[in-house]
């Protein structure tokens, strides 16, 4: 089936010990060839949902997110039924974070659709 529709899952950043998780909600409103327009939403330790316009070709799916002045997030996911699990990196532009070696920060994230209307 399509791909479009509403996930609900969970992000983990790897690069800190212990790991900080978050929810996720992930929504594809809309796909055009392998344009793929959509928006990702965080709720808990970690920011960096936003808009974006991304690609999915076959079954890989790639995206960004920003956080303006503070954050670029690349988003790989791989789509296996209904269900995408995939990685992240994340840059960040904070001076504190870049000092202790944390500019580039990692993870992972899965999730699960919930529903395919646009709401």
């Amino acid at each position: 089936g399509a791909p479009t529709g509403r996930y609900r899952g969970t992000c983990t950043n790897t690069s800190f010990d212990p790991p900080l998780n978050a929810e996720l909600v992930l929504k594809l409103d809309r796909r055009t060839g392998s344009l793929i327009e959509g928006s990702l939403e965080l709720q808990g330790d970690l920011v960096g949902g936003s808009q974006f316009a991304g690609l999915l070709e076959g079954h890989e799916l790639r995206f960004q997110t920003t956080v303006p002045g503070e954050s670029l997030i690349e988003w790989k996911g791989r789509l296996q039924g209904n269900e995408i699990v995939g990685d992240y990196t994340a840059r960040l532009s904070s001076p504190e974070f870049v000092k202790q070696g944390l500019g580039t920060q990692q993870g992972v994230w899965r999730c699960v659709k919930h529903s395919s209307t646009k709401t």
